[in-house]
């Protein structure tokens, strides 16, 4: 992984989806101390689905200094950008014939 990869997983998490998952953990096994990418290896490992996610969650929260920031990162995995318009919810929006003026 080189530093433009490591930046663009860091700005944009959602991209992550086509990194490689041998990648992120040679990361965190050459550097065992940053957080960073012990949250981006969890992050991989959440979208990926991967049984080793628990596991490595709670590693991660040991080497994150926020807590918070950590699980507001999975949480914004976890929105959809996708909107679901349900066909009862279309009809309200569309709007209404104005009867005609005599």
């Amino acid at each position: 992984m080189n530093q433009e990869q490591f930046t663009t997983y860091l700005r944009h998490p959602e991209k992550m989806e086509t990194a490689s998952l041998y990648d992120m953990m040679a990361l965190v096994k050459d550097f065992p101390y940053c957080s960073s990418a012990h949250i981006m290896l969890t992050l991989k490992l959440y979208i990926d689905k991967n049984v080793m996610y628990d596991a490595e969650l709670k590693t991660t929260a040991v080497y994150t200094g926020n807590r918070r920031i950590l699980k507001k990162l999975i949480d914004g995995l976890n929105q959809s950008s996708v909107r679901i318009v349900l066909p009862d919810v279309v009809a309200e929006q569309k709007p209404k014939d104005k009867p005609a003026r005599k």
